[in-house]
């Protein structure tokens, strides 16, 4: 959509920019790989816009712009509309993009306000004092909080893990050379499952109840 040289300077809040720095800002936007393949975003911004810079911000609706830039028969508008509602949202989205990657260092700055179609265009001293940044923020931190909550379970979980490995290492005999195994066998026995291991101690003590004859010290004793 070509803009025309005509109109007037606007700007809503902060530096007033002037007209040709808001078309050329424009111009600048509608090139970019971030806007690149959206053609119906750049004829939304672009009829805002220039219906802004000629003094019909106030006049400008989801059934204007249905109208003005998306075109079709009156028996369409009502889908129009909602079409407008939902591109409002994504343009909304792309200029979000656009300030934290190709225009980062734009001084002229474009808003698309939630709650109308006007745009809002003012002049930035630094891309920092962007507003879409502190909306990147924000979303960044909200993304964050999962993760950190996550990580956070999975250390406390490895700690209980490593406290309960060490306590049943503990509670294990340290002579691992008896019951007919050697001390390599029980300590894979150990290393595989300390309950494991904790099973055959019992396995052989019962053993010991049952048959206590079968002992060679034993008999000799008998």
């Amino acid at each position: 959509m070509e803009l025309s040289e005509s109109a007037s300077v606007i700007a809503n809040e902060g530096e007033v920019p002037a007209a040709k720095d808001v078309r050329a800002a424009l111009q600048r936007l509608m090139r970019s790989s971030t806007f690149e393949g959206s053609q119906r975003l750049q004829d939304f911004l672009a009829y805002v816009v220039e219906e802004s810079l000629n003094g019909r911000a106030d006049e400008i609706r989801a059934k204007t712009i249905a109208m003005d830039v998306y075109g079709g028969s009156m028996s369409e508008m009502a889908r129009r509309e909602n079409v407008v509602r939902v591109d409002a949202g994504r343009l909304r989205r792309k200029l979000a993009e656009y300030y934290a990657a190709d225009g980062h260092e734009e001084k002229t700055v474009f808003e698309l306000p939630k709650g109308g179609y006007a745009p809002r265009i003012t002049r930035s001293g630094s891309k920092t004092a962007h507003p879409h940044f502190s909306e990147l923020e924000a979303s960044a931190r909200a993304l964050a909080r999962p993760a950190v909550r996550i990580v956070g379970i999975t250390i406390l979980g490895c700690c209980a893990i490593a406290f309960w490995v060490s306590s049943t290492k503990q509670d294990v005999p340290t002579d691992l050379s008896v019951d007919g195994l050697s001390r390599d066998e029980r300590s894979a026995i150990f290393d595989a499952s300390p309950m494991r291991l904790q099973a055959v101690n019992l396995a052989h003590t019962g053993r010991d109840l049952i048959f206590p004859a079968l002992e060679p010290a034993r008999l000799d004793a008998a």
